[in-house]
């Protein structure tokens, strides 16, 4: 399609910043992915290299300790390439198979590691565990166990050239997705001392997490539609199941969608401010790091070679444009029940 699209503007009031150790972040995952043979041939090493995971770290954490720093950019490299073998066209039994030696890692960190992914996960798992407690190893592999599973049940989701339901496709985007591996290193980088257990087992708290990682893949939709769009794939861009949705055009679909994003937004704002208020200095530290990982996050597609799509911008006040109705389906229409009530 040669047509122009025009975007809204994707609302986001977080100023920006950045870590100052973003190109040292970056030389260092892309020597540490390359030592463990992540990408194995030279195409996918020039594609891992070009989305700039260290740039990611820098602007998602700008204020972490350089070791902090360095497990971010690492672990987001490991994901990005594993990421794209999940996306490779494996079947469900195939990204089983895949998976087998990863999740063994968990159990056995120090037993011989039979893939590149298993090895260089056992050694992230032994920086973090020299960083931190036992206790945020084990939460940290607890979401990327739930990320795993949410990653199997989305290739299932396609089998036989299904496609899933709008529903069904927002139920995998949430906290149980890729960014659930993300939230208790996340805690830590922003310099909480305490445990996350109580903190991040509130329900209030868990709402937060699920409209985080909501607009954290929605984002990522966005900015990659472009390329899904040449390359519609299994149709699971927010965009594509939008029009669905809704049974619209694609410029309609485009200002639904941003519609919904933005009244997202807007509730994870309004509930991080009212935790807030209620917070110990640990919670609001890793509040503050949620809004940086927001924003880090858009900012990073602007460097990234991942993404194709321009002629988006950024706003710093919400227009209330409210979302469609329609869209606020049984998998996310609880979190403005929680929120208001919490």
């Amino acid at each position: 399609m040669g047509h122009v699209v025009t975007w809204p503007g994707l609302y986001c009031p977080v100023e920006p910043a950045a870590h100052p150790m973003a190109e040292q972040a970056q030389i260092r995952s892309v020597e540490w992915s390359t030592r463990f043979e992540l990408a194995p041939d030279p195409r996918r090493r020039a594609r891992l290299a070009a989305a700039k995971l260290g740039p990611l770290a820098a602007l998602s954490a700008p204020g972490c300790p350089p070791a902090w720093l360095q497990v971010l950019a690492d672990m987001a490299t490991w994901w990005t390439a594993f990421d794209d073998e999940c996306d490779d066209g494996r079947s469900t039994d195939e990204l089983g198979v895949l998976m087998w030696p990863v999740l063994r890692a968990f159990d056995a960190p120090a037993s011989h590691a039979e893939t590149g992914y298993a090895a260089a996960l056992s050694d992230l798992r032994h920086r973090i565990a020299a960083l931190a407690t036992p206790e945020l190893a084990r939460q940290f592999t607890d979401g990327l166990r739930a990320t795993l599973l949410t990653e199997l049940v989305r290739t299932a989701q396609t089998s036989g050239g299904a496609e899933p339901t709008y529903d069904e496709s927002l139920a995998t985007r949430g906290r149980s997705s890729s960014p659930a591996w993300a939230f208790p290193l996340l805690w830590h980088a922003a310099g909480c001392r305490g445990s996350a257990e109580a903190t991040l087992a509130d329900p209030a708290c868990g709402v937060l997490l699920d409209l985080t990682a909501s607009i954290i893949n929605w984002d990522n939709d966005f900015h990659s539609y472009d390329g899904d769009r040449a390359d519609p794939g299994n149709g699971r861009n927010l965009v594509s199941q939008v029009r669905v949705r809704l049974g619209c055009g694609e410029q309609d679909a485009i200002a639904a969608a941003v519609a919904l994003r933005n009244e997202v937004m807007a509730l994870f704002l309004r509930l991080r401010d009212r935790l807030h208020h209620r917070a110990d200095p640990d919670l609001r530290r890793f509040l503050a790091g949620l809004g940086h990982y927001l924003r880090g996050n858009l900012d990073w597609h602007e460097l990234s070679g991942r993404y194709a799509t321009t002629g988006i911008s950024l706003v710093p006040e919400w227009e209330r444009v409210w979302c469609d109705p329609r869209l606020r389906t049984p998998a996310i229409s609880w979190w403005w029940d929680e929120a208001d009530g919490s």
